[in-house]
């Protein structure tokens, strides 16, 4: 289980020569199996030093009870993935553990590393393992690029009379299974560092993830009863984001910043113009928590201006 953080305050002393040293809680070494001679990672930012065991993978365990959630059991799971869990125990009542085996299955099609085992006649053992993606941009550009392999599909298949096809479906389910890995990733950074993205950033990372599991969410709700007008958004929208995703390996470089102003700029006029404007609203959040994301990753202070989507 995940505890409250513990606040201990320590003393900077320094040795001979020009080293310094600060003691570490003797709780917090004796929970993490830190011993005399054992490596630790340290790592440093401004205003920020976090010491972390080396080779040591997050570990967070959930006990979560089917009967009380319902038919949010599903959600519930999901929100787990998403947030990191490792490892749940999804209690029921005593015989309905085959019901409940199925329904957890089910989420397998589409949460990567989703390992589900019956436990015993009352519970079901989930374990999720492993990080389909090495970085947050190839996590982006995969999302992405189903997305819009998805939207092309809907032109296809309401072209032709029609209706969802199981391919849109598929491709759909890929989509949210990509959007929810990222967010799992990002969730993970907050104890396990990433050597490339800066502690500071994290939050505008998780907000990007989340607006992007929000549009993958959106685009599943809009494709089950679309007109014609509506149509003509979701066309434009996967032209938008077919551009967005030669963008997001960039993240990191300050040259694609005014890219990314036109893209947004571009589905607020259409907007304007009729169609799905909550579906371009939320492609629209996406891109501006991406130019957050960008001011962060590439500017050399933390507290410099964000531009028109951000504080300054």
């Amino acid at each position: 289980m995940v505890g409250l953080p513990r606040f201990h305050e320590r003393r900077v002393q320094q040795l001979r020569g020009s080293s310094f040293v600060i003691t570490l809680p003797k709780e917090w070494v004796e929970e993490s199996g830190l011993k005399k001679g054992s490596a630790a990672t340290v790592i440093s930012e401004r205003d920020l030093l976090r010491v972390v065991p080396s080779g040591r993978r997050l570990t967070v365990q959930l006990t979560i009870d089917a009967d009380l959630l319902g038919d949010l059991v599903e959600d519930v799971m999901v929100a787990c993935y998403e947030a990191g869990v490792s490892s749940l125990r999804v209690l029921t009542r005593r015989g309905r553990a085959d019901e409940l085996l199925v329904r957890t299955r089910r989420l397998r099609e589409r949460l990567q590393g989703m390992f589900t085992t019956m436990e015993s006649e009352g519970s079901v053992a989930v374990e999720i393992s492993g990080d389909p993606f090495r970085s947050v941009e190839q996590a982006l550009s995969v999302t992405l690029q189903s997305l819009v392999r998805a939207l092309r599909r809907v032109e296809s298949d309401l072209s032709t009379g029609g209706g969802v096809s199981h391919e849109l479906e598929e491709l759909l389910k890929d989509c949210a299974g990509h959007a929810s890995s990222l967010k799992r990733m990002v969730s993970q950074m907050v104890a396990l560092p990433d050597e490339q993205s800066p502690f500071y950033a994290i939050p505008a990372l998780m907000e990007a993830a989340s607006n992007l599991v929000y549009l993958v969410r959106d685009v599943e709700e809009s494709v089950a009863s679309i007109g014609r007008q509506e149509l003509m958004s979701l066309i434009h929208l996967a032209e938008v984001l077919e551009q967005l995703n030669t963008l997001v390996v960039e993240l990191r470089n300050s040259v694609v910043i005014d890219q990314l102003h036109d893209l947004a700029q571009s589905l607020r006029e259409a907007g304007r113009r009729g169609g799905q404007k909550s579906l371009l609203r939320g492609a629209e959040d996406f891109i501006k928590s991406l130019i957050r994301l960008n001011a962060l990753m590439t500017s050399s202070e933390s507290r410099t201006s964000l531009g028109p989507y951000g504080p300054t």
